[in-house]
């Protein structure tokens, strides 16, 4: 992975510093990974002086740390329904 390392780049940061336009090269952002078509990646902005995050991307949506662990508890909860509905479903019936 090749990137210019920047002044206080965080060690995760996937940026290439110094290619990027205005802000944007300001932004770090981690690795994107990628669940079907969801685009995740963490990000914290230093623009304007001061640092804003860190966030969580998905795709184009902007996740707060506390959010983006409301959104694990969440998921982890539907997980769990659903391993209940496959058990269920995998079941033999009555008269099987």
């Amino acid at each position: 992975m090749s990137r210019t390392a920047t002044i206080g780049c965080p060690a995760w940061c996937t940026v290439r510093h110094g290619h990027l336009l205005g802000e944007d090269d300001l932004v770090h952002c981690s690795a994107e990974i990628l669940i079907g078509d969801l685009a995740l990646r963490l990000c914290v902005d230093d623009a304007a002086g001061h640092s804003e995050g860190p966030y969580v991307l998905v795709d184009d949506h902007e996740l707060t740390a506390h959010e983006a662990e409301r959104l694990i508890e969440a998921l982890t909860e539907l997980v769990g329904l659903a391993s209940s509905v496959e058990h269920r479903v995998s079941e033999p019936g009555p008269g099987s």
